[in-house]
């Protein structure tokens, strides 16, 4: 009989493993996916049977693969070999099904020195060709001791306030059969029930759609990956960065005795004044700038202005503007010097 290895050629492969690099972590499980062709150069393959090894090495004179066999079965039997190593035993289960032409393997409660290199070795005869193909397709597992904390992104680089946004936490898994969940807390209950969360080629992901507010600036998002039974596993947080134009009003008024918000002052020649721009809260901060008459007044730039002694030529309307880089918003009041009526005047 003879034998031609097309997993080494690197020729056309009945065999694929992918994702074919996984990172898992210790007590948990994986699926090492695999899948077997219809056809090998147009032509189908039916009779074929299936080895998976742990850690194989190709040995020369045997032109084919040996190690650790985890699973031996064929399409013609029902019967099929079982781990040879007691290190796997028990834990070790082919899930798939040979005449799906799913070759998937699933090992439970990794260890450590699980870590290494499996192996799908496909026997089979191509049409009435009376040589034994071979096909070799293997998977890299990396067990880590801890699980991996999931990670946080925002679907834009700045969050805005009133413009609605989309956060993801994800993780990579590669064991669907017993599912991990990932929730996020941080938020008013009602809001947090957007979550929702898919299963998609080895990634795990919840997206969370809320729309935030001033106030949700300097709060912490936090997403917490479960197992199946719902122990916490790791978490991750994330500290929102609301950017606003600012809140709470603006307001521009007599500093005295009582702050006012006042829309006309009159005042004596040679009384102190003070006036004040203020704005509650902003991210990013605000930049102020004062304006008298319309004209603009560079050296003012402190929310606070003050006259030490005020004169006629002081009198005139006051605009105070507070911009940052998501907005800007200004209020103004006019001082007169010299008038003994008060104009309007309110708490």
């Amino acid at each position: 009989m003879l034998f031609s290895d097309l997993g080494i050629l690197g020729k056309e492969n009945m065999l694929t493993t992918a994702p074919n690099n996984l990172a898992v972590w210790e007590g948990s499980c994986i699926l090492i996916p695999c899948k077997i062709s219809l056809t090998y150069k147009n032509v189908r393959v039916d009779n074929f049977f299936l080895i998976w090894y742990f850690d194989p090495k190709y040995e020369d004179n045997l032109k084919d693969y040996t190690g650790i066999m985890l699973y031996n079965g064929s399409t013609i039997s029902e019967n099929y070999l079982t781990p040879t190593s007691p290190h796997f035993l028990d834990r070790v289960r082919f899930v798939g099904n040979l005449n799906s032409r799913n070759c998937s393997l699933k090992i439970s409660h990794l260890q450590k020195n699980d870590s290494g290199t499996y192996g799908a070795r496909l026997y089979g005869f191509v049409g009435n060709n009376r040589h034994l193909d071979m096909w070799f397709a293997p998977a890299a597992v990396n067990v880590n001791v801890s699980p991996p904390k999931p990670k946080i992104e925002s679907r834009i680089a700045q969050i805005q306030e009133q413009r609605p946004v989309t956060v993801t936490c994800w993780v990579f898994y590669h064991c669907p059969d017993e599912p991990i969940m990932l929730t996020f807390s941080g938020l008013e209950e009602s809001r947090m029930s957007s979550q929702k969360t898919t299963n998609r080629d080895g990634k795990v992901q919840t997206v969370l759609s809320f729309t935030p507010t001033w106030e949700d600036h300097g709060k912490t998002l936090t997403c917490t990956l479960k197992s199946h039974n719902g122990a916490e596993i790791s978490w991750s947080t994330m500290t929102l960065d609301v950017k606003c134009e600012y809140s709470g009003g603006m307001k521009l008024g007599y500093v005295g005795e009582i702050w006012k918000k006042i829309f006309c002052l009159n005042f004596r020649e040679g009384e102190k004044l003070s006036l004040a721009c203020t704005v509650i809260s902003s991210n990013p901060e605000v930049t102020y700038q004062w304006y008298w008459k319309d004209m603009r007044k560079y050296e003012w730039t402190s929310p606070i202005k003050e006259f030490e002694s005020v004169g006629e030529q002081d009198s005139g309307v006051y605009r105070c503007t507070a911009e940052n880089t998501v907005g800007s918003g200004s209020s103004e009041l006019t001082i007169n010097v010299q008038c003994e009526f008060l104009c309007w005047a309110g708490e």
